[in-house]
């Protein structure tokens, strides 16, 4: 049975200046979890930063709202990134790297290739959710 090292929870403003905050509860995540590795603080922190800045820019502008949830057990990270809003569609299909001449679309396939990802989507209330969870290299 996994071990809770520490748990963090934030609902943060659906601007960029959250990201700041987010940074800062991701300090208080490995203040309380030392035995962490650096890999997989940067590995699970990419994934996580990759979605959150999605969410602002592509869902929030509408809601400008959104909760992010951090925790670091004795096996595994988690993060849940809920936020208001309809279903997120990119977030229902398989998220594979662009081709090289794309712009943009990054973002979803670099965070599962850090950790493994999921989306779901409620409509009561209505909302979806992201959640990353990345395994401890031991």
């Amino acid at each position: 049975m996994s071990v809770v090292l520490m748990h963090v929870r934030a609902e943060l403003a659906g601007d960029e200046s959250s990201l700041d905050s987010m940074h800062e509860l991701f300090a208080t995540l490995w203040d309380g979890a030392p035995s962490v590795t650096t890999r997989d603080r940067v590995l699970f922190s990419i994934a996580v930063a990759e979605i959150a800045a999605n969410v602002i820019e592509h869902v929030l502008p509408a809601y400008r709202e959104w909760a992010l949830d951090l925790t670091a057990w004795d096996d595994h990270l988690e993060a849940s990134i809920r936020h208001p809003g309809p279903v997120v569609e990119r977030g229902m299909t398989g998220w594979e790297m662009p081709g090289e001449d794309a712009e943009s679309g990054r973002g979803l396939a670099l965070a599962a290739a850090a950790s493994s990802l999921h989306y779901s989507h409620s409509t009561d209330p209505e909302g979806s959710e992201w959640r990353v969870v990345h395994e401890l290299v031991s």
